[in-house]
């Protein structure tokens, strides 16, 4: 999916890519390098971009991310999906 932005202009493809009732976008991404500092800094700069674009973080903008072996948390990322699918 693509996210053009609406009030700091630009592209990003988030991981998922979901509208509410109302129409409104909602993104969740899944952060898998966290460990390595180029993914890292690359995250930080685009959440910066969705907060500028109005995004707000466990409303609008949702994350997960690996543990530092690599590993997924199968109930956090059922968490995550649950609180999505409660805004759709």
């Amino acid at each position: 999916p693509k996210f053009e932005g609406t009030l700091v202009p630009g592209l990003r493809r988030p991981d998922f890519l979901f509208a509410d009732p109302a129409g409104e976008p909602i993104i969740w991404e899944h952060l898998g390098m966290l460990v390595r500092d180029d993914y890292r800094r690359s995250w930080e700069l685009k959440r910066d971009w969705y907060l500028k674009n109005g995004f707000v973080e466990g409303q609008s903008l949702f994350t997960t991310e690996d543990d530092a072996k690599g590993g997924l948390d199968s109930t956090l990322i059922r968490k995550t999906a649950e609180r999505i699918r409660a805004l759709l």
